[in-house]
């Protein structure tokens, strides 16, 4: 089937004003993605959340219209689907080559859609259909009806759960730069009552500007997202240590970055050092005012010179980062035989003896290392003089 689907939180900027556009957002892509499927003059149609509220529907149908034109898209009519609509049919939908699903409340929306038999009809649509806010949640087969309104999250009668489109196995959570910090009924709206409804069930929170296409039976998630299932979140775009140590390749490559193709295990000292003493001050930070985001940043800064040695290592042939994570690995269990061997210990003073003892028998035959600390402690002073020289400090 020819369709397309756009699942977007908001697309025509932030809902809460903070990031302002003309027509279509441009972030993620999303404009130009529009644009490659977009017929010329298109027949588009919306189709509204709020059935009853006509004055309200036609200033939407309007301003989607404009936006449409602000974009460089082409329409040769933008109609309304609402209670004064009169042919709901089959026909008339699939005439049109655009579908807008608007925002509003979900349920009402859910309800106008049982109303006008949308599940049904949609299924025989090809084209672009468009989700927004409400519509997109509505679009999925089983619909999260998040509550929305005072007195929802505590009426027994409420239906968090409801038959949608079928258009997408996704609920999407709109909005959730705005909303993740609400409360609603005095508890919060997503620690307190959506983390306890995602027990069992995945939900998919998409903050505005970020959007899913689905298409062919394949979605694909642009921009920052989340997943919340069984009461837990993690990003749904989140890297994986091989897709950063890929990262670091194709920096490294024959067409990667000029800079960090020249760097070389003697030209990365300044930085290694630099980055081991910003991880200081962001343990300080965080010490001083209980705030990770810097350590967690520096952290990342430092794993980048690990990853650039490592890189540039397993270029010259000398070993990979696989061979740095085994030797750590080994030592680690070398030097913890309380832990991962039969030796026991009484307190923490005898585990440091241990491996002081363990190190030794390590360092057997290679005494000649430690005569290289004396000139590398003085060379990382100067590397560290010359940092603070650089960024003021001095």
């Amino acid at each position: 089937m020819n369709r397309t689907v756009f699942l977007t939180s908001s697309p025509t900027g932030d809902l809460d004003g903070r990031y302002q556009v003309e027509g279509f957002d441009d972030r993620n892509d999303f404009r130009k993605n529009l644009k490659a499927v977009w017929p010329d003059n298109a027949r588009c149609l919306m189709i509204t959340a709020a059935p009853d509220a006509y004055e309200q529907n036609d200033e939407m149908t309007a301003f989607f219209s404009n936006a449409v034109i602000k974009s460089g898209l082409t329409l040769a009519c933008m109609d309304l689907w609402d209670r004064r609509t009169v042919d709901f049919s089959e026909t008339s939908l699939c005439s049109y080559q655009v579908l807008f699903l608007g925002g509003g409340h979900v349920p009402t929306q859910n309800a106008f859609f049982t109303d006008i038999h949308l599940r049904e009809k949609i299924q025989a649509f090809e084209g672009i259909i468009i989700g927004i806010s409400a519509g997109t949640m509505n679009s999925a087969d089983v619909v999260y009806a998040q509550p929305e309104l005072p007195g929802e999250s505590v009426d027994p009668c409420y239906e968090r759960f409801l038959t949608g489109l079928n258009l997408t196995k996704t609920m999407v959570l709109p909005h959730y730069q705005m909303v993740k910090g609400n409360m609603l009924d005095g508890r919060w709206l997503f620690e307190d009552i959506t983390y306890g409804d995602s027990t069992g069930r995945e939900f998919l929170a998409l903050p505005d500007g970020s959007y899913v296409i689905s298409r062919d039976g394949r979605e694909t998630i642009y921009g920052e997202a989340w997943y919340i299932r069984d009461g837990r979140r993690t990003r749904a775009d989140a890297k994986s240590f091989d897709d950063f140590r890929k990262i670091i390749a194709r920096l490294r490559a024959k067409d990667g970055c000029p800079w960090d193709r020249e760097q070389t295990h003697g030209s990365l000292k300044g930085a290694c050092i630099e980055e081991a003493a910003e991880v200081i001050g962001g343990i300080n930070i965080l010490e001083t005012t209980g705030s990770a985001d810097n350590l967690k940043e520096e952290l990342g800064d430092l794993l980048l010179q690990v990853m650039l040695h490592a890189q540039i290592a397993e270029e010259e042939g000398l070993f990979t980062i696989e061979d740095v994570i085994q030797g750590i690995s080994d030592k680690m269990i070398r030097r913890h035989p309380h832990v991962f061997g039969g030796k026991d210990v009484s307190d923490a003073g005898e585990v440091l003896v241990n491996w002081a003892e363990i190190k030794k028998q390590e360092k057997d035959g290679k005494e000649w290392v430690e005569d290289y600390l004396p000139g590398a402690f003085d060379e990382a002073q100067q590397l560290i003089d010359t940092a603070r020289r650089r960024k003021g400090l001095s």
